[in-house]
């Protein structure tokens, strides 16, 4: 009898047969028995008949449309059969070892305190530098601009070893988000009204608010290709101002909600006129539809938590500050500047871990 997997990997897919392939054979080289979920957005490339004809062991899930980053991850999720998943970009290339981490970690957390991880998150143009789309961990301000370890909004930095000690995070990038089968499952997976982006900083604070932990795995690495499915435009930055307000509504309420709301359509209000100064009104017009949505749509009916009752770990990973005065004010462009005001660092760097 076939091994049984440890590993479902979960890859939602639009289009780009290169991209694809490559993340396809870098799985292939992986030793841990893995489940490998290709999630057929509703592609019309040919990218998922390629990929069939070279890997004979992935299963494709097709939908009959396309359900975004968030649907498809969680029709992915339905269909996993191993005990621990892992999220990934389908342009996101682990390195050696990367998968094999991940699951090693997994297995040896006690079933009571399980964590949501993220490797490190590098550019496959340039590997020096840390991937935009989560570096080596995301971290949150305290008005919830998202933000990570290595990378301040546009300011990106080279790795050399600075955030080699693992730590607490505020999310886990969707580029590659390992946890438990059963636990993602028990919280509903990804709010699917998103489609994509802020999904999984929405799942990460829901588990984050129960007690929960979510672990930067810096001895991982995971090399992404950039925005191939959506790339930077109009859809994006609606789709970010949006889905960060929802996220906020979703999971703040009462006089904090009401502060942390008024505070952020004064920032985004400022960003939207700058977007118009600097002579791009496009996505100036889509950072003011994208508050909009994001202040009078309430397409969700539940928020589903994780069902832990710890304490302590809701503001691990968030820096008590504001991360935009911090870059655009004070002209902070290295997140180590700002590491002594980040819930939970000063405990992980002395002890090594964020539990």
């Amino acid at each position: 009898m076939p091994a049984l997997p440890r590993c479902t990997v979960v890859i939602p897919h639009l289009r780009g047969v290169r991209p694809l392939l490559a993340t396809l054979h870098a799985l292939d080289r992986v030793a841990v028995e893995l489940d490998v979920v290709l999630v057929d957005n509703a592609s019309t490339d040919g990218s998922v008949e390629k990929a069939v004809d070279l890997f004979e062991n992935i299963r494709v899930v097709r939908s009959g449309e396309n359900l975004g980053y968030a649907g498809g991850a969680n029709l992915g999720l339905e269909h996993a059969r191993a005990p621990w998943c892992v999220f990934l970009n389908d342009d996101a290339v682990p390195a050696p070892g990367a998968i094999e981490s991940l699951v090693d970690l997994l297995e040896s957390a006690g079933e009571e305190d399980l964590p949501l991880l993220q490797p490190a998150l590098r550019s496959s143009s340039d590997p020096r530098f840390f991937d935009y789309a989560g570096g080596a961990g995301g971290l949150i301000d305290r008005w919830g601009y998202p933000f990570a370890l290595g990378r301040l909004f546009d300011s990106v930095e080279i790795d050399d070893g600075q955030y080699i000690t693992g730590g607490p995070l505020a999310w886990a990038s969707g580029c590659c988000f390992a946890g438990s089968t059963a636990l993602l499952r028990e919280m509903n997976g990804f709010e699917e009204s998103f489609f994509a982006h802020f999904e999984e900083i929405d799942l990460c604070w829901r588990y984050r608010s129960g007690g929960g932990r979510i672990e930067s795995v810096p001895e991982a690495t995971v090399y992404h290709m950039g925005p191939s499915t959506l790339p930077v435009g109009g859809l994006k930055t609606y789709l970010n101002f949006r889905n960060n307000l929802w996220t906020l509504r979703r999971n703040m309420c009462g006089l904090q909600l009401f502060t942390v709301m008024t505070i952020r359509m004064v920032l985004d209000s400022i960003a939207a006129l700058r977007w118009l100064l600097i002579g791009k009104p496009v996505m100036a017009a889509a950072t003011v539809r994208g508050v909009a949505a994001g202040i009078f749509r309430r397409p969700w009916r539940k928020v589903a938590r994780s069902g832990l009752s710890r304490t302590g770990r809701e503001g691990w990973g968030v820096y008590q500050g504001s991360i935009v005065a911090a870059r655009y004010l004070r002209q902070v462009t290295n997140t180590r500047n700002v590491m002594d005001r980040i819930g939970g660092w000063g405990d992980s760097m002395v002890k090594g871990s964020g539990s």
